[in-house]
């Protein structure tokens, strides 16, 4: 009974380890990134098939516009709050950005901003 326990426990240790790079590592771009990108379909839209909606995000990047045309030339998508703070909770000295994914090669466009050393985390953006 215990070698079956240790069996199972061994599989689901195993079976449930996050997904790695050829390196061993998981990505520094996929970890910013907070949201299941799964749960998208080619053309950035999440749901059932009656109801796909696309996903916003946010990210706070700091104030200038060097690092604002930067990102905007990444995600045309973008708008930019300098005074909000969003539920990422930008602090003073940031500019709170929302984007979202229903917008063409959406995926590349997300890594692409993850990539960018600025840019702490991308998380999804929930409307009140």
């Amino acid at each position: 009974m215990r070698i079956l326990l240790c069996i199972i426990l061994g599989i689901s240790f195993f079976c449930c380890q996050p997904k790695t790079t050829s390196k061993g590592s998981m990505s520094k771009q996929s970890e910013k990134i907070t949201f299941d990108l799964s749960k998208l379909d080619e053309n950035g839209l999440a749901g059932p098939a009656t109801g796909k909606v696309a996903v916003d995000y946010e990210f706070c990047i700091p104030a200038g516009d060097s690092k604002k045309e930067k990102v905007k030339a990444i995600d045309p998508s973008l708008q930019f709050f300098p005074k909000g703070k969003g539920r990422i909770r930008c602090d003073r000295g940031t500019v709170l950005c929302i984007g979202n994914t229903h917008q063409k090669d959406w995926k590349n466009i997300l890594e692409k901003l993850a990539s960018q050393d600025y840019i702490d985390k991308i998380d999804q953006v929930f409307w009140e």
